[in-house]
């Protein structure tokens, strides 16, 4: 019969960390809050714009406002709850979170505010994405929207989430940045 080692220094690391001897487990905080942010604003971009529904709806604004109710949902309840239960004494987690005020889970204030991120977002990355256009039509190179769709201007959920990730990042130094200035 197989017995099991067990190693008194592993259960001790394991206080605190019940996913410890997980291959998910080796993974920084910081790397699965990304890719989580990268691929719930990809998500809302497909569904929004991407589905049979939409792709027949010719209303750029509708497809907007469902993208801003999805991706702005889907921050507050998916994302910002992986963040908020996530965090521990030894993982900080909370620096993450879009705004302080999301700490508070159950108040209001904390679901206008990830909606104002949101939208903040999604217009910094149509303008983004309109300057990474017209810079590689510049140069000569391909977008992802044109090797995917066949049109140069065109915007998918890919590049769509690594605008939202990368402007997310840019947003955490930021705020980072600004609190080391005021303390």
């Amino acid at each position: 019969m197989l017995r099991l080692k067990t190693n008194k220094n592993t259960e001790q690391q394991r206080v605190g960390k019940p996913y410890f001897i997980d291959k998910f487990a080796t993974v920084k905080a910081v790397h699965k809050i990304g890719f989580l942010k990268f691929w719930v604003a990809g998500v809302s971009y497909f569904l929004a714009f991407m589905t049979v529904e939409a792709s027949l709806r010719s209303d750029m604004l509708d497809q907007l406002f469902i993208l801003a109710i999805l991706m702005g949902l889907l921050t507050e309840y998916v994302t910002n709850k992986f963040i908020y239960y996530m965090h521990r004494a030894d993982q900080d987690t909370y620096q993450f979170l879009p705004f302080r005020a999301n700490q508070e889970r159950n108040k209001l204030v904390s679901l206008l505010l990830t909606f104002l991120y949101v939208i903040i977002m999604i217009g910094e990355a149509m303008i983004l994405h309109t300057i990474v256009v017209e810079l590689f039509n510049l140069i000569g190179i391909p977008t992802l929207g044109w090797l995917l769709h066949g049109e140069q201007k065109s915007l998918d959920p890919i590049s769509f989430g690594f605008y939202v990730w990368l402007l997310d990042l840019i947003w955490y130094k930021g705020r980072k940045e600004l609190k080391k200035e005021t303390t």
